[in-house]
This record gives C-alpha cells, sequence and structure tokens, in this order.
C-alpha cells in the first residue's frame, strides 16, 4: 500500500484496504471519512482525527482514529527523516508495542517511505483517556507516570534483543560523533530565535548541554 502524505490523501477506499490488512474489517467498507486537527500544529509532525462512518456495522471497525504525518515544512521533515524519528516510531509498534507494559494504542498502520521521508501512523483513539500536557500534572499523576516509565524500563533493561534491532541505531546528529558539531552550530541561532527571554537558567542547560556533549569543559 502507498503512503499518503497529508490527510487528503486518505481515501475511503485507501483506508477501507487499510482496516481490512489490520483485521479491523471484513465486509464493511468505509464511507466517509470526516478529518480535523488535533491541538496546535505539531513541530516533528502532523496530527489529525478521523471520524469514519461505515455501510454496515462491524464489531472491530473503529470510529475514530488518530493520524500522524511527517512534518510539513521541508526543512523540518528532512531533518526528522535523517535522524529516523518517523522510522523508529513506527518501528516500536510495529515490532515493539505488543511486548510493552505500558498500555499504548493499537497500530492500524504504520509505514515510511524511506526515500521521502513521507510516513503514516494510524493509531486507536485514546482521547477517553486523561491526557496531561507538557506543563505536567499533579503529584500523584507525576507519581504515576513515573511509575509507568519505570515498567518500560525495566521491561527492555539489558536486553540484548535490542541491539539486533537496526533501526533502533541513532542516525544523523544525534549520534555520538556529529551531536557535539550539530551543537556548537546551532546552539546560539537557537537563542536568537526563541520567543521567550534567554535567562540564566536557559544558559546554564546550555552549559550543561556542552560538559554532556563533550564541547568545552565547564567548571562545576
Amino acid at each position: 500500500m502507498g503512503v499518503p502524505a497529508d490527510p487528503d490523501e486518505i481515501t475511503q477506499e485507501w483506508l477501507t484496504a487499510a482496516l481490512h490488512q489490520a483485521g479491523a474489517l471484513d465486509q464493511a467498507r468505509v464511507t466517509s471519512i470526516q478529518s480535523a486537527p488535533i491541538g496546535q500544529l505539531g513541530f516533528t509532525g502532523q496530527i489529525r482525527r478521523l471520524r469514519i462512518s461505515y455501510n454496515k456495522p462491524e464489531p472491530c471497525a473503529p470510529r475514530s482514529l488518530v493520524a500522524k504525518f511527517s512534518a510539513t515544512h521541508p526543512e523540518v521533515h528532512a531533518a526528522m527523516h535523517s535522524m529516523a524519528f518517523y522510522e523508529r516510531e513506527i518501528g516500536f509498534y510495529r515490532e515493539l508495542a505488543a511486548d510493552c507494559p505500558v498500555r499504548t494504542p493499537r497500530c492500524y498502520f504504520g509505514e515510511v517511505q524511506m526515500d521521502s521521508g513521507a510516513s503514516l501512523l494510524l493509531l486507536e483513539d485514546l482521547s477517553w483517556m486523561h491526557n496531561l500536557n507538557s506543563a505536567g500534572g499533579s503529584v500523584v499523576e507525576s507519581e504515576l507516570v513515573i511509575r509507568e516509565l519505570a515498567k518500560l524500563h525495566a521491561a527492555w533493561w539489558n536486553d540484548a534483543h535490542l541491539d539486533q534491532i537496526p533501526w533502533l541505531a541513532m542516525k544523523g546528529m544525534l549520534t555520538a560523533d556529529q551531536a557535539p558539531l550539530a551543537f556548537t552550530e546551532n546552539w546560539e541561532s537557537f537563542l536568537a530565535k526563541l520567543s521567550v527571554p534567554v535567562t540564566e537558567d536557559l544558559l546554564a542547560a546550555g552549559d550543561i548541554c556542552r560538559l554532556y556533549l563533550g564541547v568545552v569543559s565547564v567548571a562545576m
């Protein structure tokens, strides 16, 4: 199957075929798709909610899905693809999610075109669950998140199998040999483009990054 690059390319026929291949449809077919953005435009990609209607009811047919596409901005798209962001996320859902001890959405479709970087994930819509944002939550909620993260780390801690998965390896500017140069070349321009004041705490965070990356030594 091809990989739709944006919501307009997800046709009724394509989605019917994708859901049939995923085992979610038997005889039913998609008759309408209503697409709407979820939140603000993401930096690394675009996220849409698809409301779906069918010509007949089927018990496993999802009424809504979350569609995750690659970034629309060409430079961001190229950078994310060069670092294998899309490949790694799709690889997780295709190969590791089934063994994940943390609740993850069911994946109905996941593909990335390695030449262009176009990618699409069709995921179970979990909007009925309580979702925390980047501002965080209460102490109780934070403790719950930490416990779940501990389960996630413990499940694969020192698992030799992970070393055999090629798409898990860091690529591009995230690799140990490229990260110091990427930081050095982009830190000042990053600060210049910020829409918030550059504080002492932010500059200190930059010093910590330099220390971690081995760019310069910082007196501690």
